[in-house]
């Protein structure tokens, strides 16, 4: 996926590599791409909400934790 934007605490909007828009709903599966916690790398974790830091980033709630997107891909079927 190429770019994401949160619209509110339980969606986001992404564009995908082809130029589609989309939203996105909580919950939504991702894939982790390093070890995180306990979390193995290619370990799929569902989202419970998405939210935005002071630094322009955007963070995934992941079983209550937050976490910086860019460490995991999302895992979406359109």
């Amino acid at each position: 996926m190429s770019k994401i934007s949160v619209l509110d605490p339980f969606s986001i909007l992404v564009i995908n590599k082809s130029g589609l828009l989309f939203r996105l709903h909580c919950p939504f599966n991702v894939i982790c791409l390093v070890e995180i916690d306990s979390y193995k790398k290619g370990s799929s974790l569902s989202v419970e909400m998405v939210s935005e830091a002071s630094t322009n980033k955007i963070l995934y709630r992941i079983n209550g934790k937050y976490h910086k997107h860019s460490l995991f891909e999302l895992h979406v079927k359109l």
